[in-house]
């Protein structure tokens, strides 16, 4: 890509035009694209509406262990041989007790990760219903890492008051297999797409 488009990025950004799924997607699968002018775009956006400023988000295991996926980075992969503590998933009083101690030092969000491929329809479902209760008890931003979703689910989601979907791409599309081989690069772009 040539600096035009990079500048058209930023200039959409500066005047907080959102980008339409179709430039989103360019983004994330064009091998055309050029990470550092990428970032230099995104960072002219981010300096003029934030700043230097930064706000506290604190990330906590829903469970830890237990992942069918052979993400080769992660120590909770069923690959990896990272000793680490293996917890089911936590009681809805303990995400509320971390929820109530995030906010009460001073966290902007609470993002809640999950080990898994990605959530049942079951876990959705309570997870939507402990989205409402954390954001009717504290004025915190909501943010989850399930996994892999369908349209269906990022809906139920949302519609509990879901601000932000976390959820990596990682890597390349030529280079995913080598990173992992239980899910593709596609899975994880339709999550993104989902999400939209």
């Amino acid at each position: 890509m040539n600096t035009d488009y990079y500048q058209q990025l930023t200039e959409l950004g500066l005047n907080a035009a959102p980008l339409t799924p179709a430039q989103s997607e360019e983004i994330l699968t064009s091998e055309k694209i050029e990470l550092l002018p990428l970032l230099n775009a995104a960072y002219a956006v981010r300096k003029q509406f934030v700043g230097k400023d930064v706000t506290i988000h604190i990330i906590n295991n829903g469970q830890n262990g237990f992942c069918p996926e052979d993400c080769h980075y992660c120590a909770q992969a069923k690959s990896s041989k990272a000793d680490i503590e293996e917890y089911p998933l936590k009681s809805d009083d303990e995400f509320m007790a971390e929820a109530k101690n995030a906010y009460e030092k001073g966290a902007h969000r609470y993002c809640m990760v999950f080990a898994g491929r990605g959530p049942s329809k079951g876990r959705t479902e309570r997870l939507a219903a402990l989205i409402k209760k954390i954001k009717a008890q504290y004025p915190l931003e909501i943010c989850v890492s399930a996994g892999l979703l369908d349209e269906e689910k990022a809906e139920v989601l949302k519609e509990a008051g879901l601000d932000r979907l976390n959820h990596n791409l990682n890597t390349s599309e030529r280079h995913y297999p080598n990173i992992c081989t239980t899910h593709t690069f596609a899975d994880r772009l339709n999550t993104l797409k989902a999400a939209i």
